[in-house]
């Protein structure tokens, strides 16, 4: 009876110990979250950079897009914008629409891309399009499923630097 009771007590304490366990788990999908735990991985997707030593941050998650054109290779864009296209907002500056978008042809993987040879940035304020003149982009780590890196380029009238970015590949 000893033996018995011994079981049950070990039985219930190990049924404890599982049901009280958390696994961790949430919703894998880093954009839609429907879990109420918070998922590490969307807390670190970001695009941001300095645009006339002023700073910017994308407020709509960046997203990393690549496409294969027929034969002419793999074309990687990363995207990010701030604001609304409203006329309240084109009419105050600060709160204007912006978006910044560095797109690379021939996408090879990480590694270092010298803009308006291998690809090209835009900085949009407002309905200006602002094309780049110059610059570089690093994409630093891409595991098929996020990708990383720095950026820098400048417009004819925007210098834009320290240009960081993390964002999902769609």
């Amino acid at each position: 009876m000893k033996r018995f009771t011994s079981a049950i007590v070990c039985l219930a304490c190990i049924c404890a110990i599982v049901a009280s366990c958390d696994t961790g788990a949430y919703n894998a999908d880093p954009i839609n979250n429907l879990s109420n735990k918070p998922n590490p991985i969307y807390n670190k997707i970001n695009m941001d950079a300095s645009i006339n030593n002023v700073y910017w941050k994308s407020s709509n998650d960046p997203v990393v897009h690549l496409v294969t054109a027929g034969g002419a290779g793999i074309t990687f864009t990363i995207s990010g914008s701030y604001g609304n296209d409203t006329l309240a907002n084109f009419l105050d500056s600060a709160n204007a629409f912006q978006a910044i978008a560095v797109t690379i042809y021939n996408y090879k993987g990480p590694g270092t891309y010298l803009l308006n040879k291998s690809g090209i940035a835009t900085y949009i304020h407002d309905t200006a399009s602002n094309p780049s003149l110059s610059g570089q982009i690093v994409v630093s780590s891409d595991d098929g499923l996020f990708a990383s890196g720095t950026y820098n380029f400048t417009t004819k009238k925007y210098t834009v630097t320290s240009g960081n970015f993390y964002a999902p590949r769609y």
